[in-house]
């Protein structure tokens, strides 16, 4: 238990049979194309699944807080440049990912959660957050802290024991 949540394991399936019948579920049912929406999917949709069998009726999610902070390795390159401090292209590329009807997997969630009746919440994807964020640099975002803007807002995030941002790509 954190911060009053109690935590779920999710024990993923194992073995080729299983994954190859998740895999052409998520095509044939759900629609998922490409390498990258199916990998980074797969795991997502056995959460869901065993948070609606543990009875919870509201999924919260971080999706989308990449695009606001500028997370991922093209922008990271970008933010360590002299045009770090820039705004313009961070608020662009904001712009360009929220216009996107299937940014951060939006389709494949709203079908997951309408399936198993949950109610998904995506504070990221709200346009006030958005309008909020405007003209913050990358590297107001994560020059001194990794989404310093959010901590600022929140200062109780302060003493989590919260990861650096890895980019996997």
């Amino acid at each position: 238990k954190r911060e009053g949540l109690d935590f779920l394991p999710v024990f993923l399936p194992t073995g080729l049979d299983a994954l190859l019948d998740d895999v052409g579920t998520l095509i044939r049912q759900y629609g998922a194309r490409g390498k990258a929406e199916i990998e980074a999917f797969w795991g997502c949709w056995h959460a869901l699944r065993a948070t609606q069998e543990a009875g919870a009726k509201v999924v919260a999610t971080g999706l989308g807080a990449g695009a606001l902070f500028g997370d991922g390795r093209e922008p990271a390159i970008r933010g360590h440049s002299p045009e770090g401090d820039d705004p313009t292209w961070l608020d662009e590329l904001r712009d360009d990912k929220f216009s996107k009807v299937n940014y951060a997997q939006s389709v494949l969630w709203k079908k997951v959660c309408d399936e198993l009746s949950l109610v998904e919440i995506r504070p990221y994807h709200d346009p006030r957050l958005r309008e909020a964020m405007r003209g913050h640099s990358w590297i107001s975002c994560n020059g001194i802290r990794e989404k310093k803007p959010l901590h600022d807002a929140f200062p109780e995030t302060r003493r989590w024991a919260v990861k650096k941002h890895t980019n996997l790509q």
